[in-house]
């Protein structure tokens, strides 16, 4: 790596080079270990929880440091954390593990854009109508609390709540792929049937 091409990490993780290290916080130590992990540009990069001590600028540009690496340079990134924010907005593929096993191995795309829809909404007819409206026949775990309903609706469901939120007095409606987050713990509770069941 050039000269010209540390200076520039630095700058873009505003990592203070004017300090002596044992007056680091621990935001500069892990800009440090970042950029010396960087240092020779390597063809493999295994990363464990990288983010914990940036800010959210720094965050940023250690992401976009990353997809230059491997668009430019083709090097393939191992990125562990438990922050799945973090995966949707860097990972092409993602593995879960549970209980030291590995339970799923699929491209990210696969968890966000496939499976439930999340429903979020309220009524202007006032109190609970889930047993009326049907809503348990969609989503056994449907969800009413101050005025507002919640719902997953898998894809072969998702037309019949359509059709029964149709003709209802709707005053807000909020529809949404479930995030991978919420996809990982559908994965999880799978295999943690005391958990399914106080769902």
């Amino acid at each position: 790596m050039g000269k010209s091409l540390i200076s520039e990490y630095i700058t873009r993780l505003q990592l203070d080079t004017h300090s002596r290290f044992k007056l680091y916080s621990l935001g500069n130590k892990k800009k440090l270990g970042i950029l010396l992990n960087l240092l020779h540009e390597p063809e493999l990069l295994i990363l464990d929880e990288p983010t914990s001590g940036l800010g959210p600028l720094a965050q940023l540009q250690f992401f976009e440091i990353l997809k230059e690496l491997n668009k430019r340079r083709g090097t393939t990134v191992f990125y562990s954390t438990h922050i799945l924010t973090e995966v949707e907005k860097l990972c092409d593929r993602v593995a879960i593990i549970r209980d030291g096993e590995l339970i799923r191995v699929s491209p990210v795309s696969d968890l966000t854009t496939d499976g439930d829809h999340f429903f979020e909404f309220t009524c202007i007819t006032p109190g609970d109508l889930r047993q009326e409206y049907g809503l348990f026949s969609i989503d056994p775990n449907t969800e009413y609390t101050d005025g507002i309903y919640r719902l997953q609706a898998s894809e072969d469901k998702f037309r019949a709540l359509l059709k029964i939120l149709g003709n209802k007095p709707i005053k807000d409606l909020n529809v949404r792929r479930l995030t991978l987050e919420e996809r990982f713990m559908d994965e999880y509770r799978m295999g943690m049937p005391w958990k399914s069941e106080a769902r």
